[in-house]
Parts: structure tokens; C-alpha cells; sequence
């Protein structure tokens, strides 16, 4: 599904693809100063090279994930035994962030925003955590992943943007994204862009 273009390494093999995001995340988390432990971040690692590794991410591939409304997909989820639930929450949970963060193109013919994703996906990992919460390093893992999950779709971004996987870094593309979402690493983007965005009823300007 991926096909990177001349600036991207090689990736040969799944190993390969989990160190080349390893390295995308933490520079990522680095940059935009965000704290987080060695779980989450492994998390987010293997939640990329399992997606970019597949075709579920695509509406035209078929992937179960697309075939219905999520809003339907997250009352089934709550009408499931245990095990199924947790299941479902989690995949509605990684999803969403996959998407909004790294695959936020995918939603331009679609009737809802990111905004919409990331409600959602907030909501699934809650879910999870309340539903593991007699295991504790799960309900940790999903309840930092709810609380955070807008600082998480930051990070995929700039993975996607860096990694040349996606689109190369595209001023009408980012700030199209900050007038649905408002975030504040977009903004800080096209201020590097020379683009000052600007509030309701204004219009943006070149930094001088």
C-alpha cells in the first residue's frame, strides 16, 4: 500500500518498518515536547507499521472499518460481551487516530472532519481503559491515550509528513487541516511556512 518516494529509506521488512517509525515518533515527541512513557510510544510505533502494512486504511480496499457509519460500529461495540467490546473499542480507538493523524486525506470526500475521528477515538480508548481497569497497565495505556489523544494525532502527523509516505509537507493541505481542527502544531507549522493563520472573519497573511 505504501510506496515511498526517493527520499524514504528502504524498508525490507517489518522489523525495518518498526525501527523507521521508532525513530519518526520520538523525534516527534521530542519536538513538540510532549512526555510520554515507553509503552505509549511503543504503542504508537507498532500501531503505524501495522497500518501502513496493510490496506484497511483505504475507503476503496474494503476494509471492515469503512463499510459502516463508526458512530453504528461504537453501539455495536457497547452491546458486545467483555472480550468482543474491548476488541472493538480498541480498533475503533486505533483507527481513528491512524486516520486523523497520519491518513487525514482519506476523510476530504467524506461528511464528517477530523474533529469527528477524534471525538471518537477519544471515546473507544476511554472505553477500553473503564473496561481493563482490573488490569492496570492496560487501563493506564487506554486512559493516557483518551486524555492525550489530540497530542497523539500531532505526532502521526508529523510522522506522516515526515516519513514522505503521505503527501510532502503541503502548505494548503496543513492549513485546511488547522481551519477544522485549530491545532496549535499546524499553526506553528505555517507560521514556518511564512502563513500566519488567522482567527474567524480574518484572513491569513504572509509573515513578513
Amino acid at each position: 500500500m505504501v510506496a515511498p518516494d526517493s527520499h524514504s529509506p528502504r524498508i525490507s521488512s517489518a522489523q525495518d518498518m518498526v525501527e523507521y517509525f521508532q525513530d519518526l515518533v520520538r523525534e516527534a515527541l521530542k519536538n513538540q515536547e510532549i512526555e510520554a512513557n515507553d509503552l505509549i510510544e511503543f504503542y504508537i510505533v507498532h500501531l503505524l507499521s501495522q497500518y501502513t502494512r496493510t490496506d484497511q486504511i483505504t475507503p476503496t480496499s474494503g476494509g471492515s472499518l469503512w463499510k459502516e457509519p463508526l458512530a453504528i460500529q461504537f453501539l455495536t461495540a457497547l452491546q458486545e460481551e467483555l472480550g468482543e467490546s474491548i476488541r472493538r473499542f480498541k480498533e475503533l480507538g486505533d483507527f481513528s487516530l491512524f486516520i486523523s493523524g497520519f491518513y487525514p486525506e482519506s476523510l476530504q470526500r467524506k461528511a464528517v472532519d477530523p474533529n469527528y475521528y477524534i471525538s471518537l477515538g477519544c471515546r473507544a480508548y476511554r472505553n477500553v481503559a473503564l473496561l481493563t481497569r482490573n488490569r492496570a497497565l492496560y487501563a493506564d495505556l487506554y486512559s493516557d491515550l483518551s486524555t492525550h489523544f489530540e497530542n497523539y494525532v500531532d505526532v502521526l502527523s508529523e510522522v506522516s509528513e515526515k516519513s514522505h509516505i503521505s503527501s510532502n509537507l503541503d502548505a494548503v493541505r496543513i492549513y485546511e487541516r488547522w481551519l477544522k481542527t485549530r491545532s496549535q502544531r499546524d499553526a506553528r507549522l505555517l507560521q514556518k511556512l511564512g502563513i500566519a493563520p488567522a482567527g474567524p472573519g480574518r484572513e491569513s497573511q504572509f509573515v513578513q
